[in-house]
């Protein structure tokens, strides 16, 4: 199992892993989320995710095959008066191919995630929600 930064050629896969959380998604949360675009219409967004500042997507590879990923945005919080000063990480999507799921992969993912979020000052590490 290799963990890696997204690049150009991730599209497909990528993309592909997108339709099947999105599909899900949906078909569990209607009142939420759309159904899916078509395959390949979000790589742009990804890409956003991945080229944004303190953002940044990794994809899992099992024996040269992109098999899940996860996108991430590390922040500092807004400057408040009641609110503590500190940097965030917020993961905004995890997902792992279905046929590969319960190997470890999402864990693995999440736990770079970590140090990664670490490394760059974050204190909170998070899943974002509704």
């Amino acid at each position: 199992m290799k963990i890696r930064f997204l690049n150009e050629s991730d599209k497909d896969d990528i993309c592909t892993l997108s339709y099947q959380i999105n599909l899900d998604h949906h078909q569990n949360e209607p009142r939420y989320f759309r159904v899916p675009v078509e395959i390949g219409d979000d790589w742009e967004f990804w890409m956003g995710c991945h080229e944004k500042e303190g953002g940044f997507v990794l994809v899992c590879e099992l024996e040269g095959n992109v098999v899940g990923f996860v996108a991430c945005e590390i922040s500092p919080m807004p400057n408040l008066p009641f609110v503590q000063p500190m940097i965030k990480s917020r993961i905004g999507t995890i997902v792992v191919a279905q046929q590969h799921q319960r190997k470890g992969i999402g864990t693995a993912l999440f736990r770079r995630v970590c140090e990664i979020s670490q490394e760059r000052g974050a204190v909170d590490i998070g899943l974002e929600g509704f």
